[in-house]
Formats: structure tokens, C-alpha cells, sequence
């Protein structure tokens, strides 16, 4: 084989081998944002269980759901009837 052929033999090898060397990287980031994601995922999902994600613990700006005003103004009423439609 001439040296040329080596040479040229030498610089695809190279050329191969950084093409591997930077495909692992990409496999090895695109894991690291998939492992990314399933954390925040399982944090959410803990939180959930755990009751924290409702308005009051989020400090949400929404009006609150007051659940002893609901049954005072539906204690007296048969099947959701009674006052109900203005006409």
C-alpha cells in the first residue's frame, strides 16, 4: 500500500471515529433531557399525591372554591331544582 493510501486510510478512520465520537453525544444529550423531563414529571406527579397542587398551595389568582357557601346554597334543594333558572 502506498503512503498516500495510508495517509488517506489514517484520515477516514478519523473522520469515522469523531462521526461516532459526536453521535454519542447527541444520544447522550437528547438522555439527559428525556431524564430531564421524567424528573420534572415524577416531581409534578409526587406533588399531586401529596395534595400541593391546588389553588391555595399554589398561590394561584383565582377566586377559591368555598365549599361550606355551596351546601348553604343547595342544602334545601331536591336533585339540583328550586331557584335554580331566573325567569
Amino acid at each position: 500500500m502506498a503512503q498516500k493510501d495510508k495517509e488517506n486510510l489514517r484520515i477516514i478512520r478519523q473522520a469515522v471515529k469523531w462521526h461516532e465520537m459526536v453521535q454519542q453525544l447527541f444520544t447522550t444529550q437528547s438522555q439527559l433531557v428525556s431524564a430531564q423531563h421524567d424528573s420534572a414529571l415524577a416531581e409534578f406527579n409526587l406533588a399531586a399525591a401529596c395534595g400541593r397542587l391546588i389553588a391555595p398551595e399554589l398561590r394561584l389568582p383565582v377566586q377559591l372554591y368555598d365549599m361550606e357557601r355551596h351546601y348553604r346554597a343547595v342544602k334545601d334543594k331536591w336533585l339540583g331544582f328550586g331557584g335554580g333558572l331566573k325567569e
